[in-house]
């Protein structure tokens, strides 16, 4: 068994020391793009969430302001009824 991994070392089977290093280094640099692309993900869902707040305060707001805008109307129809109802009288 010796003698054949000698053998099939000096004949070159199997990958030479060059392409090993060559796959480890490939490997790294996908390793560290994964890595990155991890990181860009994580960020994004923050900012999605965010985004997701902000969107949820600015409904409030503008279902506030439609409510004020209801209870403003009201009010002055009520005025505009009153003035009528001391017009007629």
């Amino acid at each position: 068994m010796l003698i054949v991994a000698l053998a099939c070392g000096e004949l070159g089977c199997g990958p030479s020391q060059a392409e090993v290093q060559q796959e480890i280094e490939q490997a790294q640099i996908a390793q560290a793009k994964a890595a990155r692309a991890e990181e860009a993900a994580q960020k994004a869902q923050i900012a999605a969430e965010q985004a997701t707040s902000a969107a949820d305060h600015a409904r409030k707001s503008v279902d506030d302001a439609a409510a004020e805008i209801d209870r403003v109307g009201k009010h002055l129809d009520q005025m505009q009824r009153d003035d009528a109802d001391a017009d007629d009288n």
